[in-house]
């Protein structure tokens, strides 16, 4: 009878841990077709839509994979401006995707919310992360790691080809 109770312990407890896991694991990201912009470097690949979920606020709200680079990127950071007439930032906010490593081909969703003053001319995105050795990504000499840095102009302009950047 008690080896009975004990294993029917550990079937109840493994049963629970695979019902408690199922509820936390966060739906996949959406395909990156679904979205209207695109752009990329060597090494990461940023999906997003823009949209005005309330009066004077934009969201930016996408993925960002690494197809490329046999290592993952981490502490992937986010700048978006909101930039006037005569290119000064008027409007920032900063943010981060869900994940901090983004490893090959994990898709990892991020989302930015822009309050805005009513000036903005255009949207600039300073994106920065951290790429360590042991890759290979295009053009990246896997002995040298450091910050990499770039920015995508005018991120939510309407363009008839997609990821026309």
């Amino acid at each position: 009878m008690k080896r009975f109770l004990r294993w029917g312990l550990v079937v109840v407890l493994l049963l629970g841990g695979a019902a408690a896991s199922a509820q936390v694991s966060p739906a996949p990201p959406a395909q990156p077709e679904t979205f209207a912009h695109y752009v990329s470097d060597s090494t990461i690949v940023l999906n997003w839509n823009c949209t005005r979920p309330e009066p004077g606020v934009l969201r930016i709200q996408g993925v960002v994979r690494n197809p490329w680079y046999n290592a993952p990127v981490t502490n992937l950071n986010f700048q978006l401006f909101g930039v006037n007439d005569k290119d000064r930032d008027i409007s920032q906010t900063l943010g981060t995707p869900r994940d901090y490593m983004i490893w090959n081909y994990g898709p990892s969703p991020f989302a930015l919310d822009l309050r805005l003053s009513g000036e903005e001319q255009r949207f600039d995105l300073v994106y920065y992360y951290w790429l360590g050795p042991g890759g290979g990504g295009f053009g990246k000499d896997e002995g040298r790691p450091g910050t990499i840095q770039n920015l995508a102009r005018n991120v939510c302009e309407e363009h008839k080809n997609k990821g026309d950047m």
